[in-house]
């Protein structure tokens, strides 16, 4: 193609600038049929409109949400009403999962700072009554077992529920033990694992756990290793003539995340009193 004039071009240097991409990528584009030069001179030289830029901005974006090139190519090639209307809001959808998946994982992350700073001021090995606002749970199926014989299969249906939910697989985790076993003593009979969901998570609740007093107890412990906590207890409820109101909630706020020492995560242990 013979050279012509040139004014209202960009040359692939200064098209490449505004893009904010190197000429390489441009050349690649151009290659593969992606985006080719309005206009290429004799010498070989690339040159583009700026209503190019748009399609470069369609192109970049498409491939930061890991679109193939071989698909957005597709799509310019097909490119009408219609099918730019599904294509859209198929990518939207796409680009809404990412951001729930985004914001689960900040919830995970606020949620544990939030522990970490209650593990700075909390007393540990003391017996509290306080009054705990509702909380939103996520649980699992009921089941029966010790807390080190939980069968593998009730973790994988827990964590896999999360998942549906959207729910972060890093949130540390809890026990609940019934009533009877409570009074009784069976402090190791689980029957149900979860999760205590941050506040921007609680709309993916299963359980909401109604406003109440408890007795409550912080201490360190590895998993399970908690009847030290719970004698406390206890001894607490007999001396002060209270009678056990529901079940307890043995939730450990930090864990292997945030220590090494097995021994050394925080459990809370809350129990609901009349």
């Amino acid at each position: 193609m013979l050279d012509k004039n040139l004014d209202g071009y960009l040359t692939i240097s200064e098209f490449a600038k505004i893009a904010g991409c190197k000429r390489e990528k441009l050349i690649y584009y151009d290659r593969i049929g992606l985006l080719k030069p309005s206009f290429t001179g004799q010498n070989g030289y690339r040159y583009y409109k700026h209503n190019q830029m748009e399609t470069m901005f369609v192109i970049t974006t498409l491939a930061s949400m890991h679109v193939k090139l071989k698909d957005i190519r597709t799509y310019l090639n097909l490119r009408k009403p219609e099918h730019t209307l599904e294509f859209l809001k198929k990518q939207s959808a796409e680009i809404q999962k990412q951001i729930d998946k985004l914001q689960s994982t900040k919830n995970l992350i606020n949620s544990r700072i939030d522990h970490l700073y209650i593990e700075k001021k909390v007393k540990l090995n003391q017996v509290q009554i306080i009054t705990q606002d509702e909380q939103f749970l996520f649980v699992s199926k009921q089941f029966t077992s010790l807390t080190d014989k939980i069968p593998g299969k009730i973790w994988t249906d827990f964590w896999y529920q999360c998942k549906l939910q959207n729910i972060s697989c890093g949130y540390p985790i809890g026990y609940i033990i019934i009533q009877e076993n409570v009074v009784q003593r069976k402090y190791k009979q689980i029957s149900y694992v979860f999760i205590n969901l941050n506040q921007e998570d609680v709309s993916k609740e299963n359980q909401v756990v109604a406003k109440n007093t408890y007795a409550v107890i912080y201490g360190k412990c590895h998993y399970g290793n908690t009847d030290k906590l719970y004698n406390y207890l206890y001894h607490y409820l007999r001396d002060n003539k209270l009678a056990i109101n529901g079940p307890a909630y043995e939730e450990y706020l930090t864990d292997e995340v945030d220590t090494k020492d097995p021994d050394n995560y925080l459990v809370k242990i809350s129990i609901p009193i009349k």
